[in-house]
């Protein structure tokens, strides 16, 4: 596996479950669990049990053991991720999409990307309340697609 790390696509070896709610669909890929964490100033990668932060904090949405990729002709699989953000009221406050500007290519072993994420910060505009952020997670060679939702409060 190649060792570049794209925005947003960090690799972790982490795997711990968190207790805010959280849902998931799939056609042709496989999210084994998510997670959401943050990162200490030393580096640190640590998973949340309660998903409230801050205006102004940052945290990473990781899906663990996404399954089901394709391979292509040069024996390498290739993703991207969209996110988007909803606020108390449902409405969409934040959305991008290809966050890994087109795709990111590496053999994944077993077909698997072990623990890719997208990192959000929360505007100093957002309310406070409960919000929803939603991670698309897309194969670029087969037809596979997976879509992963937790919920986030803001203080």
């Amino acid at each position: 596996m190649k060792s570049i790390i794209p925005v947003g696509c960090l690799i972790f070896a982490i795997f711990v479950g968190c207790s805010n709610v959280q849902t998931s669909k799939s056609v042709g890929l496989t999210i084994e669990q998510t997670l959401i964490a943050t990162q200490a100033q030393d580096g640190t990668i640590n998973p949340v049990e309660n998903a409230e932060f801050q205006k102004g904090d940052a945290f990473s949405f990781v899906l663990m053991n996404v399954s089901g990729f394709k391979k292509g002709e040069n024996g390498l699989n290739k993703f991207d991720m969209d996110i988007a953000v909803f606020d108390p009221d449902g409405n969409k406050v934040y959305e991008k999409k290809e966050l890994l500007n087109g795709g990111y290519e590496a053999d994944l072993p077993n077909n698997v990307a072990a623990s890719p994420s997208v990192d959000f910060t929360i505007g100093p505009d957002y309310p406070a309340g409960k919000y929803k952020i939603t991670v698309d997670i897309y194969d670029k060679i087969g037809t596979g697609k997976a879509s992963a939702s937790r919920n986030f409060v803001v203080l």
